[in-house]
C-alpha cells in the first residue's frame, strides 16, 4: 500500500460510483477470512520481576475454516458462507451461525472456484441485482 495507488482506488471507486449512480445501499465490501478454532495467546502478564514465566497453548495445529461475507455501507449484510476442511457438509457444523449462512466444504478449507460460484448465487439470492438496479461489490 501506498499513497498513489490507494488515491487511484479511490478515483477508480469515485468515477464507477458516479458513472452507475451507485447508492450506499447497492454497495457492498466483501471480505474472506480463515478461522482456526486453536488458541493462539499474543501475551502473557506475570508479576514484575518474574524469572520464569510459561504460556500454556494447544500443541495441534487445527483446522482452518473460512468465512465469506459481504456488507454495506447501510448495515445491510449478506449471510456468510463457511468453508469446512472436509469430505462431506453436515448440517450441525452451522447450527448456531446466523441465520442464512450456507455451509460449504472443501479439501483444503479455503474456497475453490465451484464454490465461489456458490457465494455468488447465494449473493444475488440475498440482494437481488438487476440491469436497473445493480450493485458493486469490491
Amino acid at each position: 500500500m501506498n499513497k498513489t495507488s490507494v488515491d487511484r482506488y479511490f478515483n477508480n471507486l469515485s468515477e464507477l460510483i458516479e458513472k452507475h449512480n451507485f447508492q450506499p445501499h447497492r454497495i457492498f465490501n466483501c471480505d474472506e477470512s480463515g478461522l482456526t478454532c486453536v488458541h493462539k495467546p499474543l501475551k502473557v502478564i506475570a508479576r514484575k520481576g518474574k524469572r520464569v514465566v510459561a504460556s500454556t497453548t494447544s500443541g495441534e495445529r487445527g483446522q482452518t475454516t473460512t468465512v465469506i461475507i459481504c456488507c454495506n455501507p447501510t448495515g445491510i449484510y449478506v449471510p456468510p458462507m463457511m468453508i469446512f476442511k472436509r469430505k462431506r457438509m453436515k448440517s450441525e457444523l452451522i447450527d448456531h451461525a446466523p441465520p442464512g449462512t450456507i455451509g460449504r466444504c472443501s479439501d483444503s478449507g479455503w474456497i475453490e472456484t465451484d464454490l465461489f460460484m456458490d457465494y455468488i448465487k447465494h449473493f444475488a439470492d440475498h440482494v437481488k441485482p438487476t440491469n436497473t438496479s445493480p450493485v458493486y461489490s469490491f
